[in-house]
Order: C-alpha cells, then structure tokens, then sequence
C-alpha cells in the first residue's frame, strides 16, 4: 500500500513566489527572450501572480482591513 505523502502548502508558496520572481526577471529582458516570447512570459507571468493573490487572500483581505473602514483612525480592537 503506497503512502500519499501531501505537499505543504508552504513549499508551494515558496515554490511559486521564486516562479514568480525568476519569471519576473526573465520575462523583463526582451533581448533574452525576443518579443514572442517576451508577451508569452507576460502572460504566464500575469497568470502566476493572479494564483499568488488567490493562496494569501485570506492574508491579503485581513492585512488590508484597516483601509476599508469608516473613520480610518479607529483604533483596532485586532478582531476581523
């Protein structure tokens, strides 16, 4: 009987922010990739970031909590 051994989400996210910087990297330099190429990286790069946002959005909506209320100098009780 195989063991399944499951991914940590961790390692994903670490994984994919690299992707996502070499990517980055890569994809600015036209002369490396030539213009094709360059728009296909734009792309794939743009799909990346949108998965990023998707895995810390439960981070991203209570980090950015503070810029959605009424009187924005409430003090924070820290409850979300």
């Amino acid at each position: 009987m195989a063991i399944k051994r499951r991914i940590s989400i961790h390692k994903v996210n670490l994984l994919l922010d690299i992707g996502i910087g070499i990517a980055f990297i890569v994809e600015e330099q036209i002369h490396w990739t030539g213009i094709r190429n360059h728009e296909l990286l734009g792309l794939a790069f743009g799909l990346a970031l949108l998965v990023h946002i998707a895995l810390h959005w439960r981070w991203a909506r209570a980090d950015s909590h503070w810029a959605t209320r009424r009187d924005p100098l409430e003090v924070d009780s820290g409850q979300y």
